[in-house]
């Protein structure tokens, strides 16, 4: 069992098609104080619908309730898609789903401190043993995130590419965190 550190994070992750776990809906997952520990085992089978709760992040698979793999139909399930989904990305709060020509998920983005509307999160994400906080910044979040390369940096924004279909990203001109997984390609 690792001890749980609360970092500030924003966090972007590409998950593959694998079947997964499915976590308990039934009580909200609550962000433990900064001495306890904690260990939780990674989900392996796209959950149902969530309430809001940590979001884990499994690299290489999924997001939240999001997966790799998932067809349109089943991400708009999972919480139903808003007004500003497009032909190839849906958003939905903090998240933006990424589909493929054969209209599958190729890529899972997670803002860390608010939703796409700006609405500030408070629900933290979780990866392996490591809890991050919504006010993680990108720099910490790169110590966090497992076998990250050198920063890539563009004019929208930078991004590292980590271990596991990891992606660590800060975009636009407020260096919005976040964190994804992507198939590869």
């Amino acid at each position: 069992m690792g001890m749980k550190r609360f970092l500030p994070l924003a966090l972007l992750v590409a998950c593959s098609s694998s079947p997964e776990q499915k976590p308990s809906p039934a009580a909200p997952v609550k962000p433990a104080p900064a001495t306890r520990t904690t260990t939780r085992p990674a989900p392996s089978t796209p959950p149902p619908a969530l309430a809001a709760a940590t979001a884990v992040v499994v690299p290489g698979r999924r997001i939240g309730p999001y997966a790799l793999g998932m067809s349109r139909e089943e991400v708009v399930a999972v919480r139903g898609a808003s007004s500003e989904s497009t032909t190839s990305v849906i958003i939905i709060g903090p998240y933006e789903i990424v589909l493929d020509e054969a209209d599958q998920v190729h890529t899972i983005v997670r803002r860390l401190a608010s939703n796409i509307d700006g609405t500030p999160l408070t629900e933290p994400l979780e990866l392996g043993s490591v809890t991050i906080d919504p006010s993680t910044t990108f720099d910490d979040l790169l110590r966090i995130v497992p076998g990250c390369g050198e920063v890539e940096y563009a004019e929208g924004g930078n991004t590292a590419r980590c271990a596991d279909q990891l992606q660590v990203q800060a975009a636009g001109p407020v260096g919005l965190v976040r964190i994804a997984v992507a198939t590869s390609r």
